[in-house]
């Protein structure tokens, strides 16, 4: 039987999600977003579309790394804020980037499953 206790500990646990994003030689510090948002950038976007799909995944590495906000602050980017991201990374760096984030989710997802199946 669940109890609050272990309900807490899986809500601040949710709350206080970091990781690291490796490319190359260089480290991001992220935090995970909550499930909801990447749902709503999905419907924000045209994620059907190679442009809307992209642009998502800009969005969302921005607002999961700080860096890049940081960043904009020092620079300026014609457009969305989420575009500082492109100037810094190349498309296929984007994609993985993007693809490790995803990956948080799915390995909690992957976790919370093997947790009912016991």
């Amino acid at each position: 039987m669940i109890t609050i206790d272990k309900l807490m500990y899986k809500f601040n646990q949710n709350q206080t999600d970091t990781f690291t994003i490796k490319l190359g030689e260089d480290e991001y510090a992220c935090r995970k977003l909550p499930f909801q948002k990447i749902l709503e950038l999905d419907d924000e976007y045209e994620v059907e579309t190679q442009k809307g799909a992209y642009d998502r995944n800009l969005e969302v590495i921005y607002l999961s790394c700080d860096v890049f906000r940081q960043l904009l602050d020092k620079v300026d980017v014609e457009g969305e804020p989420h575009n500082i991201v492109s100037q810094v990374l190349s498309p296929i760096e984007v994609l993985t980037f993007y693809t490790q984030i995803l990956n948080q989710y799915v390995g909690q997802i992957t976790q919370d499953v093997d947790n009912l199946k016991k």
